[in-house]
């Protein structure tokens, strides 16, 4: 917390100038917005407090200094106060539920989509239309991961050099996202792989899973549907989507489809450093 306090300050200093700033972190978050609020509004109207979440995690009493000092300040001054996070369960819940300090003081929310296969060449300008389209397969639309890839590189080195690597960011990625999100993230593994190896229906899901009780899965389901991972897919002329007995469901996000078909099932011979992707 401490560290943060002091990378908030840092921020604070820059716009402000005040020198005891440069030899004084603030000691509280309470001190800290207290002091952005009452002396920084005239300046910056719209502050931005990225990655709340793990700012709370060091500080759960964090919701709640901030509705406070919200609560008195908002009124008095036209502020633009943007909370962002890439930790989806803890924004929804945290932040925007009901039980949440903060509740009732949004006024809007933005869940932002993955970038469109257009905007790939702005990461891989040296690529072809159809490299780049081989890109978009593995890695989709998250700009974290476009940016670990180079278009110096090829593909292929990309891929071993970024994905299959076991010391890489993505070789483990989707395995820390899911432990962060989830509370048994052993069965949703299961689930997943099932999916990705084309078992895309209910009973299939449940039978290459493992799992007895369909009611569980279809409720594990349902919560990868809100993280975006898994989409439901029903035919256009089926009159009631939502009890259609003809829905499938796929993984609605391109890496963890890749990471689930190709890194998952194959750990041991990773772990072991062997990373011919022609073995996958």
């Amino acid at each position: 917390e401490q560290e943060q306090l002091r990378q908030f300050t840092e921020k604070i200093y820059q716009v402000t100038g005040e020198s005891f700033l440069q030899t004084q972190a603030f000691s509280s978050w309470e001190a800290s917005l207290r002091y952005t609020f009452d002396h920084l509004i005239d300046k910056i109207p719209l502050i931005i407090i990225d990655e709340f979440p793990y700012l709370c995690v060091s500080n759960s009493a964090l919701p709640s200094i901030l509705q406070k000092i919200w609560d008195e300040k908002a009124k008095e001054n036209n502020i633009f106060l943007i909370l962002c996070g890439s930790y989806m369960s803890f924004m929804e819940k945290e932040v925007l539920g009901s039980k949440s300090p903060l509740f009732g003081r949004r006024t809007g929310q933005i869940v932002l989509p993955p970038l469109r296969f257009e905007h790939l060449k702005d990461f891989f300008s040296h690529y072809s239309k159809k490299d780049r389209v081989y890109i978009c397969a593995v890695l989709g639309g998250t700009p974290a991961y476009l940016q670990r890839f180079s278009d110096k590189r090829t593909i292929e080195q990309n891929v071993k050099d970024e994905v299959l690597s076991k010391n890489a960011f993505l070789y483990s990625e989707p395995r820390f996202l899911l432990m962060e999100e989830l509370r048994e993230p052993s069965i949703y593994f299961s689930i997943l792989k099932a999916i990705a190896f084309g078992k895309t229906r209910l009973n299939e899901i449940v039978q290459e899973a493992g799992i007895d009780d369909r009611h569980k899965v279809n409720k594990y389901l349902t919560v990868l549907r809100e993280l975006h991972i898994v989409r439901r897919k029903v035919p256009l002329t089926e009159d009631k989507p939502h009890k259609s007995r003809k829905g499938i469901y796929i993984l609605d996000d391109p890496f963890f489809r890749f990471w689930f078909r190709y890194i998952f099932p194959n750990m041991s011979y990773l772990e072991e450093g062997d990373i011919d992707y022609r073995k996958l």
